[in-house]
């Protein structure tokens, strides 16, 4: 994956704490942000982040795609981020309430 500073701060945010917080979402949107500002598509943004996601330990399960199984952890981590990305990339950024979940 690229080796630019955003996208390495994510990956090591990611592999070193993967939890929502705060932190990832800036992290996340400082990718799009770069991403998006070399000419990058948003669809091209979203494989990037979850390959930085993968790159880093964060992998789906089979659970993310099922109606009949709740997604793990790590899955509701990757779901929020390529919502964050869709926000991010079309300018409508969520309020702190929205960045988290609670458990």
């Amino acid at each position: 994956m690229l080796d630019v500073p955003a996208v390495v701060a994510l990956r090591d945010h990611i592999a070193a704490s993967p939890r929502l917080d705060d932190a990832l979402y800036d992290a996340v949107c400082a990718v799009v942000d770069h991403l998006k500002s070399v000419g990058w598509s948003p669809e091209r943004v979203i494989v990037a982040v979850k390959q930085i996601a993968d790159d880093a330990g964060l992998r789906p399960t089979r659970a993310v795609l099922s109606a009949s199984q709740m997604p793990t952890e790590g899955d509701i981590l990757l779901i929020r981020m390529v919502e964050w990305c869709i926000e991010r990339y079309y300018g409508s950024e969520p309020g702190p309430a929205q960045r988290r979940i609670t458990h």
